[in-house]
């Protein structure tokens, strides 16, 4: 059965909702490492393709939910394809799939998510799309299926150059300052950092970075969101669930670690935080749905900011490609 966007953007609530009752936090809040190299985000194993958009974070969700570390997610034919078998009674998680439909545009039955006319006749029919829930195993439920293996995070390269790169594709001035917490500053379309030194390493001076970065994304100039409001809110924890959630793919996007929590805050603050989550997703269970889908534009908003630099970049192992399974549909 097809699906309406906000349908998928409810699941994903629902399954976050369970996480928070279980006593788990969510996976861009838990500190993540890059324990399989360029291969460490979730991706087919048999196509070779990243899985990209919302369906990252349902994977994300889904792995957390079953304990599940292996980045490896395909469908049960593909597995059996390979000489695989998924194990009697392992219960599959959801992606979802685009699919086109077309409706006559006088029709009153609701809108769709994302509608284009196919022509502009007086019988023009209204293209939209809805979603096809599709059902994947992770690895670590099939048997026969060779181990990956691991990369010591000694390896992992530093990647905070490139992130200056973005910052400075996106017009984002990025500085030091004798501070012990860091800042994007809207009004002066600015980012400011602790001295590298109070970072324990550059895996943290990098995640910092980037979840700042993708505060950024959010200014005037680029994707417009409402920035600001007082600690507590429902705008401000809004925000840096968006945050959290672009540093956290635009992380596995470039194979670095992640060190989880929020940078904005003191540690008294970042414990009010999450104590906050369970009213706000009782309370306004849409809203949060809402900065989910704001959080994957914003990591897909910095991976188009890093593409165009990359011509610039020194030649690296292959990664896996992105997935044409991408809610983060243009328009």
């Amino acid at each position: 059965m097809a699906i309406s966007k906000q349908a998928v953007l409810a699941g994903l609530v629902e399954r976050l909702q369970r996480m928070l009752d279980s006593g788990e936090i969510p996976p861009w809040q838990k500190p993540w490492t890059p324990q399989f190299g360029p291969h460490s985000a979730p991706f087919n194993p048999v196509t070779g393709k990243r899985y990209a958009g919302l369906n990252r974070i349902d994977l994300a969700l889904s792995g957390a939910l079953a304990g599940y570390t292996d980045p490896r997610w395909m469908g049960y034919r593909q597995a059996a394809e390979q000489g695989w078998q998924v194990r009697a009674g392992e219960r599959a998680a959801p992606i979802h799939l685009p699919v086109e439909r077309s409706r006559n545009r006088h029709r009153e039955d609701g809108e769709p998510d994302r509608v284009r006319e196919a022509d502009s006749g007086r019988d023009a029919q209204q293209v939209y799309l809805v979603f096809k829930r599709v059902p994947v195993f992770n690895a670590a439920q099939i048997d026969g299926i060779p181990p990956l293996t691991p990369v010591p995070r000694e390896r992992v390269p530093a990647r905070s150059e490139e992130l200056e790169t973005i910052g400075r594709q996106m017009g984002v001035q990025i500085t030091e300052a004798p501070r012990d917490r860091a800042a994007y500053f809207p009004d002066r379309d600015c980012i400011e950092l602790p001295p590298r030194a109070a970072f324990a390493d550059q895996y943290g001076y990098d995640g910092t970075k980037a979840h700042e970065l993708a505060h950024a994304t959010g200014h005037g100039s680029r994707l417009k969101r409402e920035l600001g409001g007082a600690f507590g809110s429902l705008p401000y924890a809004s925000e840096e669930i968006t945050a959290e959630v672009g540093s956290f793919l635009i992380c596995q996007e470039l194979g670095i670690p992640h060190p989880g929590g929020n940078p904005d805050l003191s540690t008294e603050q970042h414990a009010a935080y999450l104590a906050s989550w369970a009213s706000v997703l009782r309370d306004d269970p849409k809203a949060v749905g809402a900065a989910l889908d704001r959080g994957v534009k914003a990591a897909e908003y910095l991976a188009r900011q890093r593409e165009r630099t990359r011509e610039c970049e020194p030649v690296r192992s292959p990664v896996p490609e992105r997935a044409d399974i991408d809610l983060d549909l243009p328009g």
